[in-house]
């Protein structure tokens, strides 16, 4: 028989990541991202973590990776909102520099938060086209003033065709969300048919959606960082 050989595990690889505050309970740590995360003494105590001798604490990669992987997605979904908040409330100004959008290849070609089901993220240029080329499907009337309103997000099932879409009014300029209906099919075929005629691939633009609201309107400094 071959006598058996009690292997240690390795030790789990260790990350020093730098202490920026501490006020007697809790340390916040920053890491080379400049991500910040809050945890409590009790938490390092409990863990047996130590520091360097630059006084940096050396978490384990596995917790590392939960701690500022929790602070990365955090900081995910603040820029998405922000981006759907910058989205959502120029939907008019888009609207009045549309020929401009659809001559500037810069400007078309800007990504918007909306998704479309088989088409990923939709540029802003077929947005603009969706709302001229098929007005009875991209205009709705207000449901506050019964103007203008254009849809600039819509969702739902493909097998159903139930759908759900937010619409921004010209006139008003109330937004209103969760408008129900069975739209899905009309409003994915117009995006469909605009994208066939305006192939996407292999453009990209470098541009940001603060980066067209500065552009289009330099006195508007509400939504540049």
């Amino acid at each position: 028989m071959t006598a058996k050989t009690n292997r240690q595990k390795p030790a789990e690889a260790a990350i020093a990541v730098p202490i920026v505050r501490y006020d007697g309970s809790e340390y916040t740590l920053q890491n080379e991202e400049r991500l910040q995360v809050c945890i409590d003494r009790s938490l390092i105590i409990d863990n047996g973590l130590t520091f360097d001798l630059q006084n940096r604490l050396l978490i384990p990669e596995s917790l590392y990776d939960i701690w500022f992987g929790r602070a990365r997605e955090a900081q995910r979904c603040k820029a998405e909102k922000h981006r759907w908040k910058v989205y959502s409330e120029h939907i008019p100004l888009f609207w009045h520099h549309r020929e401009q959008i659809l001559s500037d290849p810069k400007l078309f070609f800007t990504e918007t938060p909306l998704r479309v089901y088989g088409f990923g993220e939709i540029c802003l240029g077929i947005l603009v086209k969706a709302w001229i080329d098929y007005p009875n499907t991209f205009y709705k009337p207000c449901p506050k003033c019964k103007g203008r309103s254009l849809v600039f997000s819509f969702s739902g099932s493909p097998m159903s065709g139930m759908s759900s879409h937010s619409v921004h009014c010209l006139d008003c300029g109330t937004v209103t969300s969760g408008i129900s209906g069975g739209e899905f099919g009309a409003f994915r075929a117009a995006i469909r048919y605009i994208i066939q005629a305006n192939p996407v691939s292999g453009y990209s633009s470098t541009l940001s959606l603060n980066d067209i609201v500065t552009r289009l309107d330099p006195c508007n400094k509400d939504f540049i960082f």
